[in-house]
């Protein structure tokens, strides 16, 4: 018979901590907001998870544990003794680290919800983010800051990127540097402020990404920045060279073609002349 109850009646904490302790080995079942799990036990230690597909790395097994750790409802069975034929040994978990560590979470991540607004707030670029060039900022912090558009709230900013501690730290974090401020806030401020700063922050950051041979975090940034400002020709040229540099020539001409019905600042001649090499690379590759 599997040792079984619900989440309500004995927390993933306590339940831990009786396998390892109990230096348990078996197979326990979980039915959480997060779906179905199974975590497999050996002497009172995870070997292997398996959400759907097996989960090899270590950290993303760490992440998932810690997102469900505090679950306040669900269903959980144990099966002692009993393990999938040729179950392979992924990684080894100590119950004791994962329960400090997510403990330590819990904690802090209190502490930023108490500060952090809800998640149904919209977020917009402030002002004050025309000094970030001064700020050292994580590629964590410019992906967050891509998906910043006034548009979007901090729940679909979780969403799109996962790991709710991690991204809420950050978001927390670039509030408090001045960075992100809320939609309702950012329209108190002066509308010229708010079309120049964050855009010249966004376009330096997207050269030094290509300086640096990362054309996808350049190209990200550059769509972010031709989302929000169409206007921007040269960075819609820029686009196109990113495209080039990465093989995605039929993009790239979808992008000439755009700029020669309307170049706005750009030299007709200089798009038509990237216009023509790209046609020439396109029809050597047919």
């Amino acid at each position: 018979m599997p040792f079984e109850g619900t989440i309500e009646e004995l927390s993933l904490f306590d339940l831990f901590q009786l396998l390892s302790l109990s230096l348990k080995t078996g197979t326990l079942s979980l039915k959480t907001d997060e779906g179905g799990i199974k975590i497999f036990f050996k002497g009172g230690r995870i070997i292997s998870i398996r959400k759907g597909d097996f989960i090899r790395e270590k950290k993303d097994a760490e992440e998932l544990i810690f997102s469900i750790i505090d679950a306040n409802k669900g269903h959980f069975s144990f099966s002692n003794s009993q393990m999938p034929d040729g179950l392979k040994e992924d990684f080894t978990l100590r119950i004791d680290n994962l329960i400090l560590e997510a403990s330590r979470r819990i904690d802090e991540l209190a502490k930023i919800k108490q500060n952090l607004p809800s998640k149904e707030t919209v977020l917009m670029l402030s002002p004050k983010a025309s000094d970030a060039n001064s700020l050292d900022l994580t590629t964590k912090d410019w992906e967050i800051i891509s998906y910043i558009d006034g548009v979007r709230n901090i729940g679909d900013i979780i969403e799109i990127i996962g790991n709710e501690y991690d991204t809420k730290k950050h978001l927390y974090g670039l509030m408090k540097a001045g960075l992100l401020t809320t939609v309702e806030e950012g329209y108190e401020q002066e509308k010229e402020e708010i079309s120049k700063g964050p855009k010249k922050i966004l376009l330096d950051t997207a050269h030094e990404f290509y300086l640096n041979g990362d054309f996808k975090a350049s190209s990200s940034i550059f769509k972010k920045v031709i989302s929000l400002y169409p206007e921007e020709k040269q960075t819609l040229y820029n686009l196109a060279l990113i495209m080039i540099r990465t093989g995605d020539f039929a993009k790239a001409k979808e992008i000439t073609g755009k700029l020669l019905l309307d170049p706005g600042e750009l030299s007709q001649e200089n798009v038509g002349e990237l216009d023509s090499i790209i046609n020439s690379i396109l029809k050597f590759l047919e």
